[in-house]
């Protein structure tokens, strides 16, 4: 049996980020030395420094995992997650619904904080948390863009939703949702 808990992979998750160099967080390219943000590059460190930190029984982090083929999804969003943290063939412990940005775009925040609502209030499908993790940019740069869109997500659900901001390497920030709309 998995001894699971948000704050014991919160905790995993922080570290796994506190282990990513700066170079991931913007690629240098030949026309910017300042680099670019490249999300999947990113996700990809990030998928190898957790798979090095977490361990467990039964559940398994899956990168970008579309759910074709999941008779529960059938008419359902057709939604990408960055990560899932889960038990495979079940619902039972369908645990965290993880999407991560390198950019701040109002439209892609808002739609990734929507699809992590979907996956925790879907009483089918049923994730018991999610977490929005934004990377290159602090909390307060966050809470200053999205201020005046983030009613646009359903409050029912902000406890479950835990924002983490990673702007530079080493520093990590972590607050929930509700958090989020105390500081607005």
């Amino acid at each position: 049996m998995s001894d699971f808990s948000i704050e014991s992979f919160l905790t995993i998750l922080s570290d796994s980020l506190k282990n990513i160099k700066q170079e991931y967080y913007r690629i240098e390219t030949n026309g910017d030395k300042f680099g670019i943000p490249r999300e999947r590059v990113f996700c990809y460190e990030l998928y190898h420094q957790l798979r090095c930190e977490f361990d467990d029984d039964i559940l398994r982090i899956h990168g970008e995992l579309d759910k074709r083929g999941q008779n529960d999804f059938q008419g359902k969003t057709r939604a990408i997650p960055d990560f899932l943290i889960h038990q495979p063939g079940t619902h039972r412990n369908n645990n965290i619904i993880i999407e991560v940005k390198g950019v701040l775009n109002k439209d892609d925040l808002i739609g990734d904080l929507q699809k992590i609502y979907s996956f925790i209030h879907d009483p089918t499908i049923h994730y018991e948390n999610g977490i929005f993790l934004q990377y290159n940019y602090s909390f307060l740069d966050l809470k200053n863009y999205l201020s005046s869109r983030i009613n646009e997500i359903k409050k029912d659900q902000d406890k479950k939703i835990v924002i983490i901001c990673s702007k530079k390497e080493g520093i990590v920030e972590i607050y929930t949702l509700a958090a989020l709309r105390v500081s607005l």
